[in-house]
């Protein structure tokens, strides 16, 4: 392959997993297991590529202490299982000198989506009505994602 065509492709390659991870969480408030690997995979080749290896092994890390700090959230009710784990697939896309830019990026959509979705809880709301437990979950999955994709545009070797 083309070097010039590796950014492109990997940022495709991570739109793809962040678009498919924010739909299935808004549809099933659940995200798979096959995608927080597959995403965890593909950032650590992606990194290998773009970075080099010991890139990829500081992705890595930041990969393992993201799943760690959110497994520990999700013990507390913080943060649900799947966010955890594609907080930390998506962790493998940045070296852990870049994991203050995700996790404020990330505190940053997620901030986001809770104003929204509050503002359109509150514009809809009918007493009468019984809203599922499933429903009322916010999808953490989404913001997330748009972190991701957004952190990697703004990597050194971004293609944007």
């Amino acid at each position: 392959m083309i070097p010039e065509l590796l950014p492109l492709v990997s940022a495709a390659i991570l739109g793809i997993l962040c678009i498919t991870a924010g739909f299935l969480d808004i549809r099933d408030r659940r995200l798979p297991n096959w995608l927080c690997l597959l995403t965890a995979v593909l950032g650590l080749i992606a990194v290998t590529l773009l970075v080099s290896p010991q890139g990829a092994l500081l992705a890595a890390v930041h990969g393992l202490i993201a799943l760690i700090i959110g497994m520990v959230l999700f013990q507390f009710g913080v943060f649900g299982g799947g966010d955890a784990k594609f907080y930390a697939g998506i962790a493998c896309w940045f070296p852990l000198s870049q994991g203050m830019l995700l996790l404020a990026l990330t505190s940053c959509f997620a901030l986001l989506l809770v104003a929204v979705w509050f503002a359109i809880s509150f514009m809809k709301r009918d007493p009468a009505a019984k809203t599922s437990t499933k429903k009322a979950m916010l999808p953490f999955g989404v913001p997330i994602a748009a972190a991701g994709f957004v952190g990697f545009s703004m990597s050194p070797f971004s293609p944007f």
